[in-house]
C-alpha cells in the first residue's frame, strides 16, 4: 500500500472518530433538554384534557398552570392510593401498563399514575394517561373527567403516527372536542367508557351519550381509539368506582 494510501485512510479514520466524538457529546449534551421537552409536552397535553390550555399555549405557562392546578398520586390495582410516590417518581418498570396488548405483562403489584385537577383547594377533576394500538402506531395520550368521575372534560393526544388527513385526526381538536361532556357510565351505573362511532353518533346504535362521530377512511384508528378507552378506564374502575362514592378525592 502506496503512503498517498496510507495517509488517506489515516485521515478518514480520524474524520471519522472526531465526528463520532463530537455526535456523542452533542447526545449527552441534548438529552436533558430532549428529555425536559418530553415533560412539558405531556403536561400541556394533560392541560388540554383538563381544558386549562391549547396547542399555542406558553411553555412558561404551562409550567405554572401545572404546578398551580395540577397534583399527581399514585395508586394501586385496588384504587387505593400508595403514600410517597408521584408520577414523576413512580419507577416504569412498576408501572401499569393501559395498552390493551400490554395487560397480560402486569404484574400483581403495578401500579398506576393519576393526575387531578385543584381548583380553589378541591378536586374538579380527574386525568388518566391512554395507550392503544392504531392502524400503523401507538397511540398515546390522556382522558380527563369532570368531577363526577363520570364527564369527560376533554381527550388530548400527544403520541401518534396514523395517515394524516385520516387516522391523524385523532390529534386534531375537532375530533377531540366531540368527547366533551359525553358520558362514561350508563344509567345503571355500568363503566361503559365512549365508542367511536363508524360514521355519525347520531346514526350508530349505541347512545348518543357515550357515542362520537367516526372519521371517514379510519376505521381502525377509530376502532383502537374505542379499544383503548375502554380498556385504560377498566384498569382505573376500581379507583373510580371509590372516587364516585367520595372515598378518593
Amino acid at each position: 500500500m502506496s503512503n498517498d494510501n496510507v495517509y488517506t485512510f489515516a485521515y478518514a479514520g480520524a474524520v471519522c472518530l472526531v465526528c463520532s466524538l463530537l455526535l456523542s457529546v452533542a447526545a449527552i449534551q441534548l438529552k436533558p433538554i430532549q428529555e425536559e421537552n418530553v415533560k412539558l409536552d405531556k403536561q400541556k397535553n394533560i392541560l388540554k384534557a383538563f381544558a386549562l390550555a391549547d396547542s399555542d399555549t406558553d411553555a412558561a405557562i404551562v409550567k405554572e398552570k401545572f404546578t398551580k392546578f395540577v397534583k399527581g398520586f399514585v395508586i394501586d390495582k385496588s384504587g387505593k392510593t400508595v403514600e410517597g410516590l408521584t408520577p414523576e417518581t413512580l419507577d416504569v418498570k412498576k408501572t401499569c401498563s393501559v395498552h390493551p396488548n400490554d395487560l397480560a405483562k402486569n404484574a400483581e403489584d403495578c401500579l398506576l399514575p393519576v393526575f387531578k385537577k385543584v381548583e380553589n383547594g378541591a378536586t374538579t377533576g380527574l386525568a388518566f394517561g391512554i395507550e392503544g394500538q392504531g392502524l400503523w402506531s401507538r397511540l398515546k395520550g390522556y382522558l380527563a373527567l369532570k368531577s363526577d368521575g363520570d364527564t369527560v372534560e376533554g381527550l388530548a393526544f400527544y403520541s401518534q403516527a396514523e395517515t394524516a388527513g385520516l387516522g391523524g385526526e385523532i390529534a386534531e381538536n375537532w375530533f377531540q372536542d366531540n368527547f366533551k361532556d359525553k358520558k362514561i357510565y350508563n344509567a345503571a351505573n355500568e363503566l361503559v367508557s365512549v365508542v367511536v362511532a363508524k360514521g355519525e353518533a347520531k346514526n350508530a346504535t349505541t347512545p348518543i351519550a357515550h357515542t362520537v362521530d367516526g372519521i371517514s377512511g379510519a376505521t381502525i384508528t377509530s376502532d383502537g381509539v374505542t379499544d383503548l378507552l375502554i380498556h385504560a378506564l377498566g384498569m382505573y374502575k376500581p379507583y373510580l368506582t371509590k372516587f364516585r362514592e367520595g372515598g378518593n378525592s
